[in-house]
């Protein structure tokens, strides 16, 4: 998956448990190397934010964000939560913490603002439609498929986007659309998109500032 976004100039935002880092500390330099941009996704998939206590939450938060900077050089401006749960809390703790944007709300192909009594954070787009995890391993669908939906996807936001911009968020998970037979037809696809005229592949934080720039004007 690296060789196939370097290949096409694309760079990634990696969604990171913090654990990983601790584990697997060469893919997360291999990231940093590839100049990836990363935001915080728990300290692993295996503890959900979902009914845990305000005081756990922040400590976990807080500790993710750290890890991730301590082995990446610089803090996350976003999160996802794993399985992209919140509890009443969440959103004030990124705050608190300096999170800029956040991913948990799948509801709009445009960032948006989300007033809080602390601040201000934006949800950035987010897909579960075309993520990989239900494309493949729940609806059982084949890489051409999968190439199609993306196309699909693409063309209708792409005509949108005459009007005014649109966010098309490709989630990935290395251990599925990694896989060989799968993999073609992502580069197929993404190799497709780049063809096309103003197309911007941005990570998380330049579609933030673009965004923020905008809403200041």
């Amino acid at each position: 998956m690296m060789e196939t976004l370097q290949r096409l100039a694309i760079p990634g935002t990696v969604a990171l448990n913090s654990r990983v880092c601790e584990l697997y500390p060469e893919v997360v330099r291999a990231c940093v190397d590839l100049g990836w941009e990363f935001m915080g996704h728990g300290r692993t998939n295996s503890r959900s934010l979902n009914g845990m206590p305000e005081a756990e939450e922040n400590e976990t938060i807080a500790g993710v964000l750290a890890t991730i900077a301590q082995h990446t050089g610089t803090r996350p401006n976003g999160w996802l939560g794993p399985a992209l749960a919140e509890t009443h809390h969440t959103l004030d703790i990124l705050v608190a913490n300096g999170v800029r944007y956040v991913a948990d709300w799948v509801n709009d192909e445009q960032p948006y603002p989300l007033q809080l009594a602390a601040g201000t954070i934006v949800a950035m787009p987010y897909s579960i439609e075309i993520n990989d995890i239900g494309t493949f391993m729940r609806r059982g669908f084949t890489g051409p498929d999968y190439q199609r939906m993306l196309l699909d996807q693409f063309e209708v936001l792409y005509d949108e986007s005459a009007v005014t911009g649109k966010v098309m968020c490709i989630a990935l998970h290395p251990y599925i659309t990694g896989v060989p037979f799968r993999a073609r037809h992502l580069e197929a696809a993404l190799t497709l998109m780049r063809e096309r005229k103003d197309v911007w592949f941005a990570t998380g934080t330049e579609i933030l500032n673009a965004y923020q720039s905008i809403r200041a004007v």
